[in-house]
Formats: C-alpha cells, sequence, structure tokens
C-alpha cells in the first residue's frame, strides 16, 4: 500500500503505556493505517537509536498506540503544525524536540544527526546490506525496470552538470594515481596488439603521429 503523496490525510497518534503515567510521544504519519507506521519505530528502537522514545521501548519491550486525529493537510509544514499543537496540547514528554516548522529546518536536523552519528550510521547500514544483499539488488533491479526512462533522463541531466563532471574528473584522477602503472601497461599491451591499425590510419594521414 503506497503512501499518498501532497495534498492528503494525516493522522496524528500517539505512544504510550497503561502503566506509564506521562503522556508518551506524538507524531504523524500519512499513511493510511496507523499499523502501516508502527514498524518504523520498532525498527529505530531495535537498530539502538538513541532518542527517548526508542530508549523507552527497548526498556518497555513495545507500547500501544492510539489514533488521535484525522486531518487534510496541504504540506509537510502544516503536518508538523498541527502534530506540534497535540505535542503542547497533552504535554506529551518523549518527543526528544519540539516538531519542526518548516521541511528546510527537518533537512538541516537530519543533516546534522548525521554528521554527529556517521561512523555510527554507515556501520549499521554496511551490516544492513551485506545480510540482505540479495532482496535489496531485486528492489533496485525493479525500480530500474519500472522507472527506467526517468532514471536515465535525470542522470543524463546531472552527469551534464558542471557539478559531476569535477566528480568524474576527481574520481578519474584518482583512480588513474591508485592504479597508473596497471592501466600504462595494458594500454602498451593494447597499442602492441594494433600496430598495424595504427600504421593503416597514419599512412592514410588521419593520425599525426605512429607509435
Amino acid at each position: 500500500m503506497k503512501v499518498p503523496k501532497w495534498p492528503c490525510d494525516i493522522r496524528i497518534y500517539r505512544l504510550y503505556w497503561d502503566d506509564y503515567e506521562d503522556v508518551g510521544y506524538v507524531g504523524h504519519t500519512r499513511h493510511l493505517l496507523l499499523s502501516r507506521r508502527m514498524p518504523g519505530h520498532r525498527t529505530q528502537a531495535k537498530i539502538g537509536t538513541k532518542a527517548i522514545i526508542y530508549q523507552k521501548i527497548r526498556e518497555r519491550g513495545g507500547f500501544e498506540y492510539e489514533l488521535l486525529e484525522t486531518i487534510f493537510c496541504e504540506n509537510f509544514d502544516t503536518a508538523r503544525t498541527h502534530e506540534k499543537r497535540w505535542k503542547r496540547q497533552l504535554k506529551a514528554n518523549l518527543n526528544t524536540l519540539s516538531p519542526i516548522t518548516t521541511k528546510d529546518e527537518a533537512m538541516a536536523m537530519k543533516k546534522e544527526y548525521y554528521q554527529k552519528n556517521k561512523d555510527e550510521i554507515c556501520k549499521k547500514m554496511k551490516i544492513h546490506r551485506d545480510e540482505n544483499k540479495v532482496e535489496i539488488s531485486k528492489k533496485r533491479k525493479k525500480t530500474y525496470i519500472l522507472n527506467k526512462e526517468n532514471i536515465l533522463e535525470k542522470s543524463a541531466k546531472y552527469n551534464a552538470t558542471p557539478k559531476a563532471k569535477i566528480i568524474r574528473k576527481k574520481y578519474n584522477q584518482k583512480y588513474y594515481n591508485e592504479n597508473k602503472e596497471k592501466i600504462l601497461t595494458k594500454n602498451k599491451e593494447w597499442k602492441d596488439k594494433n600496430k598495424d591499425y595504427y600504421k593503416k590510419y597514419y599512412e592514410a594521414g588521419k593520425i599525426q603521429k605512429l607509435i
């Protein structure tokens, strides 16, 4: 079941425990069913995410959840505004930070978190890739087949940008420096095998130097 695109209805929910006096955690999702969002919380708790809510889930071994409101939102920013309203109203105590207002702030927050936890995140991602190589490969292949034209078009546009050209140049230079002897040996072997080819074009005046 695909997640609806903006604008759409969102579901604001609460994570809680019956024997826990405080409110818990307030969040929102575009999923049509809350049960589709909950595995994400369980996964974050399982992999050791340090946010207070996930520490509490690990400590208690699970959680309960309930729907607080279903409301139509134009975009991410309005959804976060409604989430903030419920958090303040209920005084949710397990939200690490107040819901951010804009998408730019959300991106900045994610970038800052990644930089602070880069080594740990990369290590966990590598473990995940190693344990799920076949499944990941199948998903990538399926995604490519379904979106081949769009992927190739976007790739062509990106490769034509100055940024891509600089990155490609740096990569090529780095690869050459690391494999210089191997490259020169292969080039020499190829030229030795194709001397007749070069001689033919030299005599025809199509190249200026004979190797």
